[in-house]
């Protein structure tokens, strides 16, 4: 990726908020997106640097995201069975508590590293890249055992039906997979600066996106 150009940061690693390992009437419920990668020009980041970059955009107000982090917030809206136009983004739990939706999930991004055109977030990853972050991705999700994970980028659909063990497609959205006997919906979708679902008036977010999630969070919560 470097000698063709890109501007290329390596290490950054995952965000998994404090509130995790959530569950719904006694059902385990964990959710994970997976974008391709940060596109950040930011490297060697922990998993504590990297939530904590992640937790602070959930202190900025829903129009000072970037649209990526807009599409998370809609995308976990409905993985948390809120409307896509919910004026809150706290979760209510039964003993009282409470907790901003970007601390109830995790973000695995399928690269470890970033390689994007200088200046930009436009990726330039590499085959190489993809195939060699894969099984590490599939590490991670073995040990996050998610119930729900949510893609974001059509460009990782080939890498991730290998890597996520998909058994059958319910929709052409919705996936089961099995990752050695754990087992979880896949929703895959674009990403939200693409598919151009970081607003509400997008049609791909009321079309595809709300859809999608709501019948993973169902079939999710329904013990696949």
């Amino acid at each position: 990726a470097e000698k063709a150009g890109a501007s290329f940061y390596e290490a950054q690693g995952h965000m998994i908020g404090s509130c995790y390992d959530t569950h719904v009437d006694g059902t385990p419920h964990r959710v994970v997106v997976v974008p391709m990668e940060t596109g950040e020009p930011k490297q060697h980041r922990t998993v504590e640097q990297r939530t904590q970059d992640i937790l602070d955009s959930g202190e900025c107000t829903f129009g000072q995201r970037n649209q990526h982090m807009r599409g998370v917030t809609f995308a976990l809206r409905l993985a948390f069975g809120l409307p896509v136009d919910a004026d809150t983004e706290q979760l209510q739990f039964t003993d009282g508590s409470s907790a901003h939706l970007f601390d109830a999930y995790a973000m695995t991004n399928l690269l470890l590293c970033s390689a994007v055109d200088h200046g930009t977030a436009k990726s330039r990853a590499t085959g190489v890249m993809r195939k060699s972050c894969s099984r590490h991705l599939r590490a991670t999700l073995e040990i996050l055992e998610p119930t729900l994970v949510i893609s974001q980028g059509a460009g990782l659909d080939k890498t991730l039906t290998g890597t996520l063990g998909v058994t059958h497609n319910v929709t052409p959205n919705v996936a089961i997979c099995d990752l050695d006997g754990s087992r979880f919906v896949w929703v895959s979708l674009r990403h939200p600066s693409r598919g151009n679902w970081s607003s509400l008036k997008c049609d791909y977010l009321h079309e595809v996106v709300v859809p999608a999630i709501r019948r993973g969070r169902e079939l999710a919560l329904g013990g696949v």
